[in-house]
């Protein structure tokens, strides 16, 4: 893998171990993914690495915006039906088509080469899940800063580094977008999405009428330094493992924030996590978000870009 692969992109690790789910005492028991939490995969001196968070704008907790825009929440959540599809048969915690095999895909593109040399393979070769709650929580924060409402049914977004396909399908089920978009660099988990999402328009069309809320849902296997991103509204990159990015104690990261600056327009919203994106976009907010594969927090950056695109 490669850095492009940001949504998996947490610890370089060489032992992992499981988390439980939370669920609250008062929950209906049904299998939300809103209320579960991934597996953890995670090393001492990757938490250590987290310790002192990147200097940045006042951190609001998760789920409060005292200093920002109404988040504009969705009003078309995904129906008990879909949520149990989603994570019962498309993205199931364990068995068949679970975490661990979706990680046993992400490790066929040069994580074992480094096993083999005895080398600690790099924090990018390491696949990880960000929280679809979160998720969807900060996706609101970002729209909600960009004057986007609950339909956005005109608006395009994008998961830079979306491995398996989870949260832009997450997403798709969740929202009205014109088009829920991942951008894979490892063609072995890119088919992964792609094979999801086959089976998530069999189900469409037999079990669950009206799964898919976007308009469209695309996986293509590129690079965010190649691929078209002119029309992005709102992108979401898991970057939590790409302190190889960052050169100095600003906690930029240097190499994707000249890749976006180039490919994406003016006014557009990226969300990283932990880690912010320098010279040509604003800072909008910092909150933190649960995160239990990373050791309970995670803190996602909101921008809005301010230069325009190399075609502006």
């Amino acid at each position: 893998m490669s850095p492009h692969s940001a949504s998996r992109c947490v610890a370089a690790v060489l032992h992992l171990a499981c988390a439980v789910a939370w669920v609250p005492s008062n929950a209906p028991q049904v299998a939300n993914p809103r209320l579960i939490r991934s597996r953890a995969a995670t090393s001492m001196s990757y938490l250590e690495s987290l310790a002192v968070r990147p200097p940045s704008a006042p951190t609001t907790a998760f789920g409060m915006k005292p200093d920002a825009p109404p988040s504009a929440p969705t009003t078309d959540a995904a129906s008990d039906t879909a949520i149990e599809l989603f994570v019962d048969k498309l993205y199931p915690e364990e068995g068949e088509g679970g975490y661990w095999e979706r990680n046993s895909a992400s490790r066929t593109d040069g994580y074992w080469e480094y096993i083999k040399r005895g080398e600690e393979p790099p924090q990018t070769l390491v696949y990880g899940e960000y929280p679809t709650d979160t998720f969807l929580e900060m996706i609101d924060r970002a729209c909600g800063h960009a004057g986007i409402g609950p339909d956005r049914s005109n608006y395009h977004m994008a998961d830079l580094g979306s491995g398996t396909g989870r949260l832009v399908l997450w997403c798709a089920i969740n929202q009205r977008w014109k088009s829920c978009r991942g951008v894979e660099y490892l063609s072995s988990i890119h088919d992964v999405a792609a094979d999801v999402l086959e089976r998530a328009r069999a189900a469409e069309a037999t079990d669950c009428p009206g799964l898919i809320k976007a308009d469209e849902v695309i996986f293509e296997c590129d690079s965010w330094d190649t691929a078209d991103l002119s029309n992005l509204d709102v992108v979401f990159v898991y970057s939590t493992g790409l302190a190889e990015m960052v050169r100095d104690e600003s906690n930029v990261l240097v190499e994707l924030t000249e890749s976006l600056n180039m490919r994406l327009r003016k006014g557009s919203v990226v969300i990283t996590t932990e880690y912010r994106l320098g010279e040509g976009f604003r800072l909008i907010e910092s909150a933190d978000g649960k995160n239990d594969f990373i050791g309970g927090v995670s803190t996602a950056h909101i921008h809005v870009k301010e230069s325009p695109g190399d075609w502006e």
